[in-house]
């Protein structure tokens, strides 16, 4: 994994990411969906991590908001401090670990989606975003994330008050054209077996756990990482 110093991009293009996530996304319980089928990517020799970004906290809890690339619909919810950091950092290890080409992690991220604004004052939209900055590391492709809920269990492995409950997005996405050419969502609330019986693999999966909201972000991701592995057709 390559960390590097995040120099500024353009700085006529930054001000403020988050700000931008929320202009174009405002306007069901889910697990690990699958987008509809795009087009076969361009070779991919590399790629830039984008650190997720906290919906919650420009749009506030309880609202609809889609994201303006897929158009999936979410309902945002409280996210526990730092959660969105937990998320970024997972992610880059995942497919660092998992990918055959060079995943390039900024060490300062928020240099780079700090903003969006152009001098002139117009708003820049979020592909042209990810294309820039994509450009700016010479990354072949920017894959994104967007965090929309992240509540922690209340209470112990075999007994709790209230479950964690996880809800993010990811996108990849070609420098050289815009095109998304893979994304996938996780929108979970963990129910008992009894609360849900179409859950019982995801149940004993999780060895009849209630578990934390890190662990039960964490097998999303996994489970995107193989479908991304297989999407590009470069394991390690």
């Amino acid at each position: 994994m390559k960390n590097i110093a995040s120099a500024p991009v353009r700085c006529d293009i930054v001000l403020i990411l988050i700000s931008m996530t929320f202009l174009f996304s405002c306007a069901n319980p889910s697990h690990y969906t699958p987008a509809s089928p795009a087009s076969p990517p361009e070779k991919i020799n590399s790629l830039i991590v984008l650190p997720f970004v906290n919906i919650s906290k420009t749009a506030g809890e309880r609202q609809s908001v889609r994201n303006p690339l897929t158009f999936k619909m979410f309902t945002t919810g409280p996210v526990k401090t730092g959660a969105d950091a937990v998320l970024t950092n997972a992610l880059a290890d995942t497919l660092n670990t998992r990918l055959n080409i060079e995943v390039i992690v900024p060490e300062n991220v928020q240099d780079i989606t700090g903003g969006l604004l152009s001098t002139s004052g117009s708003v820049v939209n979020e592909r042209e975003l990810y294309m820039e900055i994509g450009r700016h590391f010479k990354a072949d492709a920017v894959i994104a994330g967007r965090l929309y809920r992240y509540v922690e269990r209340v209470g112990t492995t075999y007994g709790i008050q209230s479950p964690a409950s996880v809800a993010f997005d990811l996108l990849l996405l070609q420098t050289t054209d815009g095109s998304v050419v893979w994304h996938r969502h996780m929108d979970e609330t963990q129910t008992s077996l009894t609360e849900n019986l179409f859950s019982i693999r995801r149940f004993f999966k999780r060895r009849a756990r209630w578990v934390r909201a890190a662990e039960m972000a964490k097998t999303g991701l996994d489970e995107m990482a193989t479908e991304i592995e297989k999407r590009l057709g470069q394991p390690r």
